[in-house]
């Protein structure tokens, strides 16, 4: 971890963490972290080299972000994803495992086809890919962000050519994702109108103010879309759920 050197535990500072590629670890991925200015630089090991941010991999993560924030003054809202190859494909898995966590994903040469991109709504991205890529093809990139800006989200695809699987070489793209990082603020949780949130398993059933309790009789994902309208009115189309817990006073809605 890089502590920022004009650090003040009066005023939180943002986090970035930096989850590293299959075969690699936080420490060979971290050897340029250098403190800076502004905010901490955190580099992950996400339970071995090859644990793809699934299961205690992921368990991993979180609780490490969990200690940073026990410890240190962390802007609750200026929590960062990036990450490259695995890396990218776990920034977009628990960026939409958890939307209501983070502020934004840079994910480079990342992989979300086999995702539910609607929980990404919410979540800002810029990604860079190389289109060259014969490890993780810029298709798990370009199909995926077409559909979540279809969807309403904000979804930047920074793609380049010549690189192959080593898009973490773009300068210019990751010197502009690295700018455009600094900008994202997660929103307040009640000026969330509409969430869509598939939950595939039950380690991560919340979507910002809407959590599944109980799941449905079916086999398979759930999934909740809720609405606030006019008047104080909820719309919700429930699949799969038997119960579903509102955090009202987290929402667009006078209880």
């Amino acid at each position: 971890m890089a502590i920022p050197t004009d650090y003040d535990p009066a005023h939180p500072a943002p986090l970035s963490v930096y989850l590293h590629g299959y075969s690699g670890n936080h420490l060979e991925h971290a050897t340029e972290m250098a403190s800076h200015p502004g905010s901490f630089d955190l580099s992950v090991l996400g339970r071995g080299r090859g644990g793809d941010y699934w299961a205690l991999s992921e368990a991993d993560v979180m609780d490490v972000i969990e200690y940073v924030q026990a410890h240190w003054a962390i802007d609750p809202d200026r929590l960062h994803l990036n990450g490259g190859s695995m890396g990218g494909g776990g920034t977009y898995r628990l960026g939409s495992r958890y939307p209501h966590r983070f502020a934004s994903g840079r994910p480079v040469c990342g992989y979300a086809t086999n995702l539910p991109v609607a929980n990404l709504i919410t979540l800002p991205i810029y990604a860079t890919h190389s289109a060259d890529d014969w490890i993780v093809s810029v298709l798990h990139d370009r199909g995926p962000l077409a559909r979540l800006r279809e969807l309403g989200g904000q979804a930047i695809l920074d793609e380049t050519n010549g690189y192959g699987h080593a898009a973490w070489d773009y300068k210019e793209g990751n010197e502009r994702g690295a700018a455009w990082e600094l900008l994202q603020v997660r929103p307040a949780s009640r000026t969330v109108r509409r969430i869509d949130y598939t939950a595939v398993d039950g380690g991560a059933v919340r979507g910002w103010w809407g959590e599944i309790v109980e799941w449905g009789a079916a086999p398979k994902p759930a999934r909740f879309v809720l609405t606030a309208g006019d008047s104080n009115s909820l719309f919700a189309e429930l699949t799969n759920v038997t119960s579903l817990r509102l955090r009202v006073v987290e929402s667009p809605f006078d209880p």
